[in-house]
């Protein structure tokens, strides 16, 4: 028997052989310790790369047993865990008396499973023989031995040299000598090694009263430690792609090619090193600041990865589009990576109809799995999707390591409410502190509490955009309008302005008020909508987040062109909720909005006279709301919006005064806002602070908690469900899950007080007993009348 005989991965997976995926997963070490190349001086842990190679090499033998082999050829279950075989083989290359010994031990035995659920079954048994490990062990007989010797003498000093690793190289007559012993004492190596293990995972997890002052030191390390054997491992298996930096030339050449052409801010963060807090008005330029900013830091010989992080998942999927469109990212570089993030980067292949639907859908999932992996050197996500780290959902030490050196791109962070982002700013300090991580936060509304308590939690140094860009940004004029969106005289001045030609966006915050608003501008314009949907020639286009991701994602890029084209034909209305504040690269010629929080607002403006082409433009503020409680909660803040603002009426909307424009407002609400922020901060730090981030052990109680905190519901409305049934049967996943609508999980919960949501679970689906209309989208107040039968 060779090496080369032995299987890692079974036929329906690759049919792989041990030693080619072993190769891969060296490989896949050597480019980590490539992208970390100071790493063991920053954790104070000398011969971390010793210790991670010599159990990359083994990690794996106890595959070679007879019955794991067996189970890759027949697929009949082996229910033993073949890393606890593998560690027998430590002993090899680092005798257990050595300091690397532990790490080594960890890395191998943990590379699956976490440390109780291994304690379970092997570690803290009470009878030895309970644990199987003899049994087992029978099934490596001297043939696989000698086998697994063999190549190990032939080619494990190669990587000693090429690695320049201090670690034993054992010589063939060595190692054939050992097999006898090994053979009878093999159990006893292993039992050795667990307890070895168990000791590890103590003193980072209960250290001793005078071991304690060490105690975030060791926890941090041990994150590594899993961490990297992780992510070599999952990297090896998933037939990654070679890491790499990030590649960021393409920003500069999408800029004029003299840096004299570049606004000041977009000079000064191409020349910053360090964390940097950016302020700038919309439409200014702020990511290709934030990127030159991300450029500079990777020419100080840093190669950490570059996550540029949004609140919206919209709002990534447009970044997406522009990374790989507008800077000539390679999108292979480029993860996305959000709950839909699949949908969005399967219609991005599909655009250019070259790529057939099931190669599509293969790539798409692939990104995304790569994605999560952290493979691509440049991440698009939510900054929630990094807080997985921190909730240590399975996985998390993988994250944690590939974090470290990285740089963070925080944009709109006037988007996030307190508490979550008390949260955030636990996970960008810590991250900063103790990952090596540099920040750039950016924002066009920054008011001085906010300002305060970045450059304090995250010393940042702060950068503005300067005075004379901001006069050239003075582009709205202020009017405040008596009334409400939904009075007949607000309705026919916006009716007047569509039929002169003008592309208007009226703006509320409630999804179903602007479905009824939406409906009565119909009505004036003479438009058979809703009753027939054609965005695109309908004078009335809605947009809000309860459409499928499939008509959303149509409508959002009619939209686009629509607003883009030049000479338009013709005018038309756009009614959006708040989504439209940051999901849309789009230029009206003017807007009609709801009061809202003030910061909101200056966001919506920025969607009107975008790209300047007029010298001013009319911006619009009702004095009253369609509904004054949702989904803000802050009546009393928005009232003294609208009464700030009418100080303002008639006047042009100075952007260099929108930061004391929120001073003012804020006023009263600036203690209550710390406190949420510092309760935020409190509850990241009892979750993921220094005093309890451990490794090896994720918290399935700790992943209820983050569900709780950041994610809705999706739900098939109940009148696509055959659609649904007729694209999964045919294996048009995607398409099939484009048929789902995202709603809150108070609207969802309400729901199921109301009998009105069941599962498809074949499919993991809720499906709801709500009318869909393609033009309204989702309607959960009315019942589907046609619907004769519920799941």
């Amino acid at each position: 028997m060779e090496a080369e005989d032995l299987l890692a991965k079974s036929a329906a997976r690759g049919g792989e052989s041990l030693p080619a995926h072993t190769r891969q997963v060296v490989a896949r070490l050597r480019q980590l310790r490539e992208r970390m190349p100071d790493l063991e001086e920053k954790l104070e842990l000398p011969g971390l790369w010793d210790a991670l190679f010599a159990a990359a090499w083994v990690h794996d033998f106890g595959k070679a047993a007879r019955g794991f082999q067996e189970m890759l050829q027949s697929g009949e279950k082996w229910n033993y865990r073949h890393e606890m075989l593998s560690l027998a083989f430590l002993d090899w290359l680092l005798p257990a008396d050595d300091l690397r010994y532990p790490l080594a031990v960890a890395a191998v035995a943990a590379h699956h499973r976490d440390y109780p659920v291994l304690a379970r079954q092997y570690i803290e048994v009470e009878d030895p023989a309970d644990s199987g490990i003899d049994e087992r062990w029978l099934e490596m007989d001297q043939k696989r031995l000698e086998a697994l010797a063999h190549w190990t003498a032939e080619e494990w000093p190669g990587i000693v040299s090429a690695e320049r690793l201090n670690v034993q190289a054992p010589s063939l007559h060595v190692l054939l000598n050992d097999v006898p012993v090994l053979l009878s004492n093999g159990p006893d190596r292993i039992r050795k090694a667990l307890a070895c293990y168990r000791q590890y995972f103590r003193s980072q997890r209960r250290p001793a009263r005078r071991e304690r002052r060490y105690a975030w030191q060791r926890r941090r390390q041990a994150l590594f430690v899993r961490g990297l054997m992780l992510q070599a491992d999952r990297l090896a298996s998933a037939q990654a792609p070679p890491l790499k930096a990030p590649d960021l030339d393409g920003v500069a050449k999408a800029l004029p090619s003299s840096r004299s052409g570049w606004y000041t801010h977009q000079q000064t963060a191409a020349e910053h090193v360090g964390s940097l807090l950016l302020a700038a008005p919309t439409g200014s330029g702020k990511t290709e600041a934030a990127l030159l900013w991300a450029r500079r830091q990777l020419q100080e010989g840093r190669r950490g990865a570059v996550c540029y992080l949004l609140p919206y998942q919209a709002s990534l999927n447009a970044m997406y589009q522009r990374f790989v469109d507008k800077y000539g990212l390679n999108r292979d570089d480029v993860a996305l990576l959000h709950s839909r993030a699949v949908q969005a980067v399967y219609r991005e292949l599909i655009r250019d109809e070259v790529t057939e639907q099931v190669v599509a859908y293969q790539q798409a999932q692939r990104f995304k799995a790569l994605g999560r992996l952290h493979q691509q050197p440049v991440l698009l996500a939510t900054p929630y999707q990094l807080l997985r780290a921190a909730f240590r959902l399975p996985g998390y030490e993988g994250q944690w390591a590939m974090l470290q050196g990285a740089h963070l791109i925080v944009d709109e962070i006037h988007g996030y409410e307190p508490f979550r982002l008390g949260l955030l700013l636990g996970l960008f300090s810590m991250l900063q502190q103790h990952f090596d991580v540099r920040l750039a936060v950016m924002t066009a509304t920054m008011p001085s509490w906010l300002r305060d308590l970045l450059e304090r939690e995250l010393k940042v140094v702060w950068q503005s955009a300067d005075s004379q860009l901001y006069k050239q940004f003075c582009r709205h004029r202020l009017f405040l309008k008596k009334g409400k969106l939904a009075d007949g005289h607000v309705l026919d001045e916006i009716v007047r302005r569509v039929q002169q030609g003008e592309a208007v966006l009226v703006v509320t915050n409630l999804v179903a008020a602007a479905q009824q608003l939406a409906e009565a501008l119909a009505v004036r314009l003479n438009s058979p909508w809703p009753q027939s949907c054609d965005p695109e020639h309908d004078p009335v286009l809605l947009v809000h987040s309860r459409f499928t991701a499939e008509d959303r994602l149509q409508r959002e890029a009619v939209l686009q062109a629509r607003v883009d084209r030049q000479p338009r034909q013709g005018g038309f209305v756009v009614v959006a909720t708040q989504v439209v504040e940051v999901s849309l690269d789009v230029d009206f010629d003017t807007i009609y909005t709801d009061p809202a929080p003030l910061e909101a607002l200056v966001q919506r403006f920025g969607r009107v006279n975008r790209r300047r082409h007029f010298k001013e433009r009319p911006v619009f503020v009702m004095t009253e709301a369609m509904d004054w409680t949702w989904p803000y909660r802050q009546e009393a803040l928005m009232r003294r919006t609208v009464a700030h603002l009418e100080r303002f009426d008639g006047q042009m909307i100075d952007e260099a005064t929108i930061g004391a424009w929120l001073d003012a407002v804020y006023e009263l609400e600036v203690p209550s806002l710390q406190q949420e922020v510092a309760r935020g901060r409190s509850s990241y730090e009892a979750v993921a602070g220094p005093e309890h981030l451990v490794a090896f052990e994720s918290d399935p109680n700790l992943e209820d908690q983050f569900d709780a905190l950041f994610d809705g519901y999706e739900v098939l409305p109940l009148q696509l469900q055959e659609a649904f049934l007729r694209r999964a049967e045919r294996g048009e996943y995607v398409e099939a899950y484009g048929l789902l609508v995202p709603i809150s999980q108070g609207r969802f919960h309400a729901l199921r007080q109301q009998n009105a949501v069941t599962r498809l679970q074949e499919y993991r689906v809720w499906v709801a007993d709500c009318k869909y209309d393609p033009c309204l989208g989702l309607q959960p107040d009315i019942r589907n009348d046609t619907a004769s039968f519920m799941l």
